[in-house]
Formats: C-alpha cells, structure tokens, sequence
C-alpha cells in the first residue's frame, strides 16, 4: 500500500498531465482551426462590441460586451469562464500577441457578457473597436490545487499529517466512544445526534442522506454552535454555488460570513457578503485605495 505522501504524489503528477492536455486541446482548435470552426465549437465570439466600461468591486475594470451577427454560440461561456479578448487580424488571430487581455466572465445572457479584466481600464477609442472573444485555459485554477496538494505532500505538522493520513484510510481515525447530547429546536433527533458526534470528533465528521433530508440544515446548525463557542471555520464546497448556498444559510441564522473567492464567481445575492464589499465598507478603504 503507497504511504499518504506517495498517493497525493500521484495525483499530483495527474494534475500536471490534466493541465497540459487541457492546454494542448485548447491551444490545438484557437491557433490552427478556422475562425468559423471556433466559433462552431463555442470557444469564439467574433465580432463583439463594447457596450459599457463601468469599474465594480476593487476597483476591477467591468466590460458589457455584445456578440455581433453570426458571431458564435451564445451558450459558448458561462459565468466564471477565463477569456481572452483582442482585436484579431484577418486569419481571426489576436493581432498583437502583447495586447491580449485577461478576463473572466461575469455574467452572460444570450449574446450579451458581462467581463471583468485584469489589469487597467481601456482607452476610449478602444471602445469603439471590434474584437474576439476566446475562452482561455483556467491555469488558476490549476495553480490552486497544485498549491493544496503541495502543503499535504510537505507539511511537517504532526496534526495536520494525522488527518491527512485519516482521510486517505491510511491512519486510525476513530469515531467518539461518548457524546454529549444536544438541544435544538429545528433539528430531529437524527440530526441532533449528528452534531453531538460531530463536535466530538477528532479528525472527521461524515454526513450523509437522500436529497431534501436535511443535511443542509444540520450542518448550518454545527456551524452555528462552533461560532458561538468562538470557533472560526472555513466551510468548502464542490462548487461556488454550493458555497454561496451555505453563505444564504449563515446569513438566515444571524451567523456573518466572510465569503472568500473572486467576485465574479459570487452570486448576487451573497455579493454583500465578499471579502471585497467587507474591505470597501471599511472607513480607511478610501484611505488606503
């Protein structure tokens, strides 16, 4: 049986090789496809206009883009989607390689997207131009994970190593001999025990059911009682909607969260609850900017 060290080796080695041939079969269809093909394949819009330059939280640069006739599929982004964007040549390529700018998109509806950009606000006669719209490969993304796989490769903390190890079945995670029973009033007994077993576990707590059982609540509920204790937790998910989600669910409860992530990715209604609206309400923000 590998160790714990050898089996996150592996994945870390796949993600390498993820990377790449994400990479690869990107850059094979934007560099040696026809414009026409790219955009059949939904990773081109071309022509696109700009509607808007607005500035948005930290004082990003917002573009309200519009696809032009025939300019490709509309479903072809998605909010969150890394782009990039440039005036083309006539082969449909970025005419200087060094004014590609980065992006991600913010919203999109039909052939309208909203973009935030990396980096400084266009000149105004930019706006008027014509430009193309590729999606590009999300190397963040990539970045982040080999970073989280790096620190349970390498950590040297004897705690943290007994859970990693704990979690990849490879130490001796136990569940409490003993619990303590627990009072609340939105939570069924089963939920209850839940809690009760959660709290006193040592490394980890699994919670399981059909959909529509509750899991949401009982986990918003051990949430609750561990920030009463004073606690500071970091809650994670699959997907930011499933961590806007628990965002919803802190607020209804009165427990404040700080919600960690690009506000591109945010959903609108937990927006307010950014780390980036958090720093612009400060006092000293206008100071500091």
């Amino acid at each position: 049986m590998n160790s714990a060290v050898e089996e996150l080796g592996i994945l870390a080695q796949a993600l390498v090789e993820e990377q790449r041939e994400e990479e690869r079969r990107l850059a094979a269809v934007l560099e040696k496809q026809s414009l026409r093909i790219r955009k059949a394949e939904g990773l081109t819009w071309a022509p696109v206009t700009i509607e808007t330059q607005h500035f948005t939280f930290g004082g990003r640069v917002k573009l309200t883009l519009q696809k032009g006739q025939n300019g490709g599929l509309d479903d072809a982004f998605r909010s969150g989607s890394p782009v990039h964007f440039y005036q083309a040549n006539d082969a449909g390529l970025p005419a200087d390689e060094r004014a590609v700018l980065r992006g991600i998109v913010r919203k999109i509806r039909g052939g309208t997207a909203e973009v935030i950009l990396d980096g400084d606000p266009l000149e105004a006669a930019a706006l008027h131009e014509r430009w193309t719209l590729d999606e590009r490969a999300d190397d963040r993304t990539y970045r982040l994970m080999a970073e989280a796989l790096s620190y349970w490769i390498n950590t040297e903390d004897d705690s943290a190593a007994k859970r990693r190890n704990g979690l990849l079945g490879l130490g001796t995670a136990q569940l409490p001999v003993e619990t303590k029973p627990i009072a609340h009033p939105s939570l069924n007994p089963g939920q209850r025990a839940w809690v009760a077993m959660a709290e006193a576990a040592e490394q980890l707590a699994i919670l399981h059911g059909p959909p529509g059982t509750g899991k949401t609540t009982t986990l918003l509920a051990f949430v609750q009682r561990a920030v009463e204790r004073g606690e500071r937790l970091l809650l994670a998910a699959s997907s930011n909607a499933a961590v806007d989600l628990l965002v919803k669910g802190c607020v209804h409860q009165e427990t404040m969260p700080v919600r960690i992530g690009h506000p591109v990715r945010l959903d609108d209604d937990v927006v307010e609850y950014g780390l980036d609206a958090h720093v612009e309400k400060d006092p000293e923000f206008k100071q500091v900017k």
